[in-house]
């Protein structure tokens, strides 16, 4: 009966516990160390929140060229954005094969996705259009969520034949950040009526 117990309090801190930080990072790192220990290079600072380039992760993923980091500057890291561009591919061949790559392996180590994926619904429906249907909304989407680990995965288009490939990771201090400022929106809201 204490097993019992002791699994229905644990459940539902399991079901949202986020993924660990990925290619060798740490949630909740500080600037300090973001900036010493990995080199990364300040792009833009907005209220609390500054976003960094990171040119040399501590580990790399294949063809992976952009790695992006948000940290908060009592929090730490709170997210990060893997990207990979993708070139002289008109019929989204490279693209789709490296997401439902992607796809595979986050799903075998996080758990199944929500995904959609289709082309074509307006506008752009040729062939050689894949990308141009992926930047135009509405048009084709390919998206995957592991909504219980914080991973979203994503497939953009940039123009004919180019696109990228994004893994964006969400930490449980990002939708902490994020919840305290939608509870501070509305109090603002409730006083000013």
């Amino acid at each position: 009966m204490k097993k019992l117990l002791l699994v229905a309090v644990l459940f539902p801190f399991m079901v949202h516990a986020r993924a660990d930080a990925p290619i060798g990072l740490t949630w909740g790192a500080p600037i300090s160390d973001i900036v010493s220990k990995y080199k990364a290079k300040e792009i833009i600072e907005q209220n609390d929140l500054i976003i960094y380039e990171l040119p040399n992760p501590p580990i790399t993923l294949p063809n992976f060229t952009s790695y992006k980091l948000l940290a908060h500057k009592q929090l730490g890291l709170i997210k990060v954005v893997l990207s990979e561009e993708i070139t002289r591919d008109p019929y989204g061949v490279e693209g789709k094969n490296a997401y439902f790559k992607y796809k595979e392996a986050l799903t075998k180590k996080y758990g199944k996705a929500e995904s959609l994926e289709e082309i074509g619904l307006k506008v752009y429906r040729e062939s050689d259009e894949f990308y141009q249907c992926l930047g135009y909304q509405g048009c084709g989407v390919y998206f995957s969520n592991f909504k219980q680990s914080g991973i979203s995965l994503l497939l953009e288009g940039n123009s004919h034949a180019e696109g990228k490939l994004k893994i964006i990771y969400e930490s449980d201090l990002f939708f902490e950040y994020y919840g305290n400022e939608d509870i501070q929106e509305e109090s603002k809201i409730y006083e000013g009526l």
